[in-house]
């Protein structure tokens, strides 16, 4: 793509993908507000029917993941320069680590890494003959969790990144979904109407999972307001929370992504790290070395089995509390927004190397993600041992279960405030680049240099996805937000499935797509032939 010296190219609104997605997703908030019973009864039925026949390769595909990311991360194709060996980053690697973090899993993980392991403690699959609240569910509830919240969730993820950036930045395809399986299936996914039906499908995918995650997300904020004021979580406390976030999220995403995602993920990390290491030390710390360690132990020792476990004997439950649905259920959800997050996650990657891609966005974050789940799991699952926090999830919700923690360690008053703050932030960067990504996607004609959407784009689609999870939250609860997150990855599988196969193509023959003929870690160095494509091809 050339770039025209002087002029900055015009972009323009993409009739074909803004407004299908843009119209479906009015008819679906229409049917939520007029018939929340035909809403759900909809919703659920799609839901039972994917989980009914597709569980194997939701679950086939995560750890395909996994495996296709090590490869590339570790393989001479690692060493490949995103956009160039003379291609600027955007971001140094703290901020782009604290970006990936906070627009990943990280808002679903404040929410559900206290009050998941009761769930899996006590209702654990058949299968394993654990006893209910025991020791031994305690070790495998850990390890479920390890597994939920880690390595394979992050490998979607940086997957997904790691074929766009490579797609967009070296081999020079338009800013398009389509483009992460151009190497697979030629030119027509990236140009014309089946472009638009690509883009247009994933746009409205991501707005369903966006919806139900930010609605959890709603529920939480809620429950912490409702701990330190005594106000209980109604539908009028989760409108309003669902608006302060579509307001700041609003503020943020007109600053650009240069500074409100860039210092908000910043601030956030900070504001983790304080929480871990508090707790750390005024909670149970022996307690949780001990445990998180032997819990390590327990996933390496099965990974492979949980990975592709599906529950199969026990096809008659469809509920959450189903082991196979519940992580089966986590991927879909993950899938849902692999597609557009790529593109935002991508768009950051310039200046960098693949193996760098990949560890910032899968094996850093998933360190940080355990040692998450290891202290405030761990201290949920020894306050359960001592008293069973069961009957106050029954009846306060899964969101009242962190708050607890709170209440018997010290500086309650200081700490709740601070996790509110930083649940809250956490679902607004997650808004603003989403919908970063999906603004840029209904734009056309935008070029490296101009990395931000139009910001009445950008607004729109926070207003209607802000909505849409405001809807979620009040007529259908966790379990309904959920559903409708984890409905939306079964088409994206199918799209990161032929994203998978593209990039296993990338790297078996990586020179015949790299346009900047990057160097790829052989020990031989660019010729003058390779320098001068670079110069006149690399730059758009």
């Amino acid at each position: 793509m050339e770039k025209v010296s002087g002029q900055k190219r015009k972009s323009r609104l993409r009739g074909w993908v803004f407004w299908p997605p843009f119209l479906v997703l009015l008819m679906v908030l229409i049917l939520g507000f007029v018939s929340q019973d035909a809403f759900l009864k909809v919703v659920n039925g799609v839901k039972d029917w994917i989980w009914g026949n597709f569980k194997w390769l939701f679950s086939g595909y995560g750890l395909a993941a996994v495996g296709v990311c090590f490869y590339a991360c570790f393989s001479k194709f690692g060493n490949t320069v995103i956009g160039g060996k003379d291609a600027k980053p955007i971001l140094g690697k703290f901020n782009w680590f604290a970006i990936s973090l906070c627009t990943t899993i990280a808002a679903g993980l404040m929410f559900w890494a206290a009050a998941e392991p009761l769930y899996l403690m006590s209702d654990p699959s058949p299968f394993f003959d654990i006893e209910p609240n025991s020791p031994q569910a305690a070790v495998f509830a850990m390890a479920q969790m390890y597994l939920h919240w880690g390595i394979t969730p992050y490998a979607i993820y940086a997957l997904a990144a790691t074929v766009f950036a490579f797609t967009y930045y070296n081999m020079k395809k338009p800013f398009s979904l389509g483009a992460c399986i151009s190497p697979l299936l030629g030119e027509r996914v990236t140009k014309g109407r089946l472009a638009d039906i690509i883009d247009a499908l994933c746009i409205f995918i991501l707005c369903a999972g966006m919806s139900g995650s930010l609605s959890t997300g709603a529920f939480s904020v809620a429950g912490g307001i409702s701990n330190i004021t005594g106000i209980p979580t109604n539908g009028i406390m989760l409108i309003i929370v669902m608006a302060a976030i579509i307001l700041v999220y609003t503020i943020s995403a007109s600053s650009g992504i240069m500074k409100g995602i860039k210092w908000l993920s910043s601030f956030n990390v900070y504001i983790f790290s304080f929480l871990i290491l508090f707790i750390f030390l005024f909670g149970p710390t022996k307690f949780i070395l001990n445990f998180g360690v032997e819990s390590v132990g327990e996933l390496m020792d099965s990974f492979f089995m949980r990975n592709l476990f599906t529950d199969s004997m026990n096809l008659g439950n469809s509920s959450w509390s189903s082991l196979g649905n519940m992580k089966v259920g986590y991927w879909a959800s993950y899938l849902a927004w692999a597609p557009v997050t790529a593109l935002f996650l991508g768009k950051l990657a310039r200046g960098y190397k693949i193996r760098d891609c990949i560890i910032i966005n899968l094996f850093v974050p998933t360190v940080f993600s355990m040692i998450w789940v290891s202290i405030f799991g761990g201290t949920a699952i020894h306050m359960h041992m001592q008293e069973s926090l069961i009957p106050l999830l029954e009846t306060s919700g899964a969101e009242s279960i962190v708050y607890k923690l709170f209440e018997v360690l010290p500086l309650r008053q200081l700490c709740i405030p601070i996790f509110v703050l930083a649940t809250f932030i956490s679902f607004v960067t997650a808004a603003d680049s989403n919908t970063n990504a999906i603004a840029s996607v209904c734009t056309s004609g935008m070029s490296e240099e101009e990395m931000e959407a139009p910001a009445g784009l950008k607004i729109l689609w926070g207003m209607i996805i802000g909505v849409m999870a405001a809807v979620m939250a009040v007529f259908t609860g966790v379990g309904g937000a959920k559903t409708l997150a984890s409905i939306g990855g079964f088409p994206s599988m199918f799209l990161q499935i032929a994203s998978c196969a593209a990039l296993i193509k990338i790297m078996r023959h990586p020179e015949k797509y790299d346009k900047c003929r990057q160097d790829t870690g052989n020990g031989k160095e660019d010729t003058g032939e390779g320098k001068h494509v670079q110069d006149t091809d690399c730059g758009r």
